[in-house]
């Protein structure tokens, strides 16, 4: 994980991040009901993950956000091409601006 963010579940952005088709063609979504593991809860959440990189041909990097109880993360693979004083969109620049394209 390289990067978290708390949303809130009701903050309009996120819901309609949860429920309206955000890819456009710019990666693949799955979406699910999480139960912790429990088939009889009665709060089981909207869940969703977007895969932003990784699917293409010829791309190297694989990156993916996970959004679920009012979160928002960002998972990827590649390697950081500068150190932790930079932006992320200098340590990460592959994953950071697929996930950027996927949240406009």
């Amino acid at each position: 994980m390289m990067l978290s963010a708390v949303i809130g579940r009701d903050d309009h952005r996120y819901s309609r991040l949860m429920t309206n088709d955000t890819t456009q063609g710019q990666g693949i979504t799955v979406d699910y009901r999480g139960d912790s593991g429990n088939l009889n809860a009665a709060d089981a959440s909207d869940c969703r993950y977007v895969i932003v990189s990784g699917f293409r041909l010829n791309e190297t990097v694989a990156g993916y956000l996970s959004m679920g109880h009012g979160t928002i993360d960002l998972f990827t693979t590649e390697a950081p091409a500068a150190d932790r004083s930079q932006p992320l969109a200098q340590r990460y620049p592959e994953s950071v601006s697929a996930a950027r394209r996927v949240l406009r």
